[in-house]
C-alpha cells in the first residue's frame, strides 16, 4: 500500500529544483514517501490539486510573504520546499519537527478547498476535530505552556500542522498528554502510528 502511494504520488508530480539545485531520484522517493504516510489511511491520494513540486537548496526567499521560507503550500497546486530543512525533518525522527510532514498537513487543508479528489472521511470530520483540539489551540495563544510548540499558536493551520509533526514524531508522547486530540487526529487520518504491528490500524 505504501509502495503504490508512493508510485502514483511519483507519476502525478513534477519536481523542480531551484536556484542549481539538481532533481535526483532521492528527492522523488523521500517527498513522494512523506505525502505517502500522512495519507496511509486514505482511500484516495489526497493531493490531487497539487501538481508542482518546487525543491530549493535551502530556505528562500518569498516576494509574497516578504520574507524567507522554508517551505509552502499554495492555493494555485504548487508545493515549496527547501530540501536542507525538508531532510534535517527527518534527521531526527523524535523532535517534533518534520517540514515535509508540516507542509503535506497544510496541503490535506488546501485540498479541501481547491481540489476534487480529497478523502471523504478526512472531508467530514476536520471541523469535528478542530473543536476538540480548539481548548489546547487557546492555551497557546494565551502563551501557556503545552506539549505542542509555540508555533502551533500562529494560526488554526499552523496547529494543525504542528500537529501532525507530533503525531508521527512522538506519537507515545502526545497521546500521553493531549489523547483527545491525538485519539480524534487518528480517527481522522485513519490510522494509528502506534499501532505498528498491524499496519498501523485503527484497531
Amino acid at each position: 500500500r505504501m509502495i503504490e502511494k508512493c508510485f502514483e504520488f511519483i507519476y502525478s508530480k513534477s519536481l523542480e529544483g531551484r536556484e542549481g539545485l539538481e532533481v535526483t531520484e532521492e528527492m522523488h522517493v523521500a517527498i513522494a514517501g512523506t505525502a505517502a504516510q500522512i495519507s496511509f489511511g486514505f482511500n484516495t491520494s489526497g493531493f490531487n490539486h497539487y501538481k508542482t513540486i518546487r525543491i530549493f537548496p535551502e530556505s528562500f526567499y518569498s516576494k509574497m510573504h516578504d520574507r524567507y521560507l522554508k517551505g509552502g503550500a499554495s492555493t494555485s497546486g504548487v508545493l515549496f520546499l527547501s530540501w536542507k530543512d525538508f531532510m534535517e525533518g527527518f534527521a531526527d525522527d523524535k523532535d517534533k519537527y518534520n517540514l515535509g510532514l508540516h507542509e503535506m498537513a497544510h496541503a490535506l487543508r488546501i485540498q479541501l478547498k481547491y481540489g476534487n479528489d480529497f478523502d471523504q472521511r478526512f472531508a467530514n470530520y476536520v471541523d469535528s476535530w478542530e473543536e476538540i483540539a480548539l481548548p489546547e489551540f487557546s492555551r497557546l495563544q494565551n502563551g501557556e505552556s503545552s506539549f505542542l510548540r509555540p508555533y502551533a499558536a500562529t494560526n488554526i493551520e499552523e496547529f494543525f500542522a504542528v500537529c501532525v509533526e507530533h503525531f508521527f514524531e512522538a506519537a507515545a508522547d502526545f497521546q500521553k498528554e493531549l489523547p483527545d486530540i491525538f485519539n480524534h487526529l487518528c480517527f481522522l487520518l485513519n490510522l494509528n502510528p502506534l499501532n505498528k504491528s498491524n499496519d498501523f490500524r485503527l484497531e
